[in-house]
């Protein structure tokens, strides 16, 4: 009886353990696909923002520099919202690729094998963007798996579709980033033109009929292949490995491969290959150093390669601009003292019609500081005195429309010579006999009219008692001290 009940706990104690493993492998498998699909959905998201990116970077303006377009607000918008979706990612141009930091040095590596075209460095990775642009811009799309032929007039895009087992596949253009398949089948594959990053199957067989008018492929990956007829005005690629390949009749008016490499080829007919001298890599990579060094050179020491800025004004030291003299003619001299003239810094001025302004230096080199000096200059002659403002706009040599802005005011008084005392001698009327009187102008102020009459006592009837004289006296002081327009009059009257 005991025997019996330690066979049934051990018994029971084994069947815990086995459900235990159980629920603990259902637990890891759903963990597993969970991380399969959660890695899927990245793929996607990394996948379809290099496709944003690529139309991005269509649609830059030829005159527009890649830095200008790195910079622009709508990539620090795009880049943002990439951030919103859980990637960090910055753009680089020279190539020009999309680096995403994903903190995992494993998943990067993991996402490089499925992404064409990517290379992890670390928990980077990198995404080079393909600088073919497609032949069409519509965007449609087909479906992945069909027993009828699907026509489409835009790119046929793999992203995360399969196709196989068409009958016919038939479009203006195939793009696709990676097209992989144990056995692709088809009876007959016609294109205008054929643009894959790359092209993996175990066996390409039993196609009727291949029709293409451009084939371009940066890699292809055969292990066998086998048609009745190919035809195509144009093979392009990068590196054809092939293991075998048996073609009874194959016609190609245009062939440029970089590198070709097969372990057997069948050619029925004649084959003729012809290539031309190309950039080598010693003469790629100077031109590539030449190239860094200008960029560093625009960047690092000329600067103008940076955007524009406004200099910056110290100090503004005016002479004569608070004038007064007795010359006509008034010149003031102002100094602008200014610094941060990364791509150099000049000046203009704006001054009334009637003023005239010289700047005898009105520029600074580039990276320098230093004072830019001008001159205002005027003739007072129907004014005695005048007032204005100096507008003056110190811009960068690069934009001129870069500026800073300063006012400074103005004001000339023209002064005038005083009028030295003088004495006026005039004929006393209605006296008899006749006689002269003198009348005294005064010290005046120039530029005024001196006006005075009054009465004198003075003996006008040759008696003893003085009687009364009425005169009167007017005249004009210039602003040179001279008196002009003298007029006086004394005159006896019988009171």
């Amino acid at each position: 009886m005991k025997h019996q009940s330690g066979f049934i706990l051990v018994v029971f104690v084994g069947l815990l353990m086995a459900g235990a493993t159980a629920l603990w492998l259902v637990q890891v498998t759903a963990a597993y696909h969970e991380h399969e699909r959660a890695l899927a959905h990245l793929q996607q998201q990394l996948h379809t923002a290099r496709v944003q990116l690529f139309w991005q970077a269509i649609e830059k303006e030829p005159a527009d520099t890649w830095l200008n377009w790195q910079t622009h607000p709508d990539r620090l918008t795009w880049l943002e919202s990439l951030k919103q979706q859980g990637l960090q990612a910055k753009i680089e141009v020279h190539p020009l690729r999309l680096v995403v930091e994903l903190h995992s040095d494993k998943r990067a590596h993991m996402l490089s094998n499925r992404l064409v075209k990517s290379v992890a460095q670390g928990s980077e990775l990198h995404l080079n963007v393909p600088e073919q642009q497609p032949q069409d811009t519509q965007a449609q799309s087909i479906q992945r798996i069909a027993d009828t032929p699907q026509v489409m007039a835009t790119d046929l895009r793999g992203a995360w579709g399969l196709i196989s087992n068409a009958q016919q596949v038939s479009g203006k253009g195939l793009v696709a980033q990676t097209v992989q398949s144990e056995l692709l089948h088809a009876k007959q594959s016609q294109s205008d033109s054929a643009n894959i990053q790359q092209v993996t199957s175990h066996s390409l067989n039993t196609a009727i009929k291949v029709v293409a008018q451009g084939i371009d492929s940066q890699q292809l990956l055969v292990s066998q292949t086998s048609f009745d007829e190919a035809t195509m005005a144009q093979l392009q690629a990068q590196n054809m490995v092939v293991q075998k390949a048996h073609v009874p009749l194959m016609q190609i008016n245009t062939g440029v491969v970089a590198h070709t490499k097969a372990k057997k080829m069948n050619v029925l007919g004649v084959l003729s290959l012809t290539g031309q001298e190309q950039l080598g890599i010693t003469q790629f990579q100077e031109s590539l150093s030449t190239l860094e060094q200008a960029i560093y050179y625009c960047l690092h020491e000329s600067k103008w390669c940076l955007a524009p800025i406004k200099p910056t004004l110290h100090r503004v030291d005016c002479q004569n601009c608070q004038s007064q003299q007795y010359a006509e003619y008034f010149l003031s001299v102002l100094e602008y003292e200014v610094s941060n003239c990364r791509h150099g810094c000049g000046i203009r001025l704006q001054v009334p019609n009637n003023i005239e302004a010289h700047c005898p230096k009105a520029s600074i080199p580039a990276g320098g500081s230093g004072k830019l000096r001008c001159e205002v200059s005027g003739n007072l002659i129907d004014a005695s005195e005048y007032s204005f403002v100096v507008q003056a706009q110190l811009y960068s040599m690069k934009n001129p429309s870069v500026y800073l802005q300063q006012a400074k005011a103005v004001q000339w008084q023209l002064l005038a010579t005083e009028c030295e005392a003088k004495d006026v001698s005039v004929t006393i009327l209605e006296r008899w006999p006749p006689a002269t009187y003198t009348l005294t102008l005064p010290t005046f102020p120039g530029g005024e009219t001196y006006a005075w009459y009054g009465n004198i006592e003075y003996p006008c009837n040759n008696t003893a008692n003085n009687q009364l004289m009425f005169c009167d006296m007017a005249a004009f002081c210039s602003r040179y001290g001279a008196w002009q327009d003298i007029q006086a009059s004394c005159i006896c009257r019988d009171w």
